[in-house]
């Protein structure tokens, strides 16, 4: 129990403040870069490894980001979740957010219920734990000294 408060209080800690940020505003112009403006945020599509497989996913960067998170997935076929992603962007948070494995771009084999396997075995539970793992050492080398956080809900939770 100690160790679930002490991973959901960060988590928590980084939302509230997240919520209390401003966020200014601006028009931008669209450009022909990989790297797209979204009022002020920059995404970037990006490829990692996890387990010999390659998973796909995109970097949203707002100006001065205060932290960093990692949208962790349910136990649905889920690709990236880009408008959840905007949203926390817009509070000033740089979000990682990825297809599922065996989903959208990412390679690898889908385990879950809608293909009839077993998607709650101790194998597929760690697997997907390596994959968050990546993905926040993903972020880690790309931010450094941000905090960054984990956030998902059903089976990520």
């Amino acid at each position: 129990m100690t160790s679930i408060i002490q991973l959901f209080l960060p988590i928590l800690f980084v939302t509230l403040i997240s919520c209390n940020e401003s966020v200014e505003q601006k028009n931008t112009t669209p450009t022909q870069e990989k790297n797209e403006l979204v009022d002020s945020i920059k995404t970037e599509n990006i490829t990692f490894e996890s387990e010999g497989v390659k998973l796909a996913g995109t970097i949203y960067s707002p100006n001065n980001p205060h932290s960093a998170v990692v949208i962790v997935h349910g136990s649905d076929q889920v690709p990236r979740m880009t408008k959840f992603a905007e949203l926390l962007a817009k509070k000033n948070m740089l979000v990682f957010t990825y297809d599922k494995r065996g989903v959208g771009e990412s390679g690898g084999v889908y385990a879950g219920p809608e293909v009839g396997t077993n998607n709650i075995s101790v194998e597929n539970l760690n697997l997907l734990a390596k994959d968050a793992s990546s993905a926040v050492d993903l972020i880690h080398d790309k931010v450094g000294d941000l905090p960054i956080g984990l956030i998902g809900a059903s089976q990520a939770g």
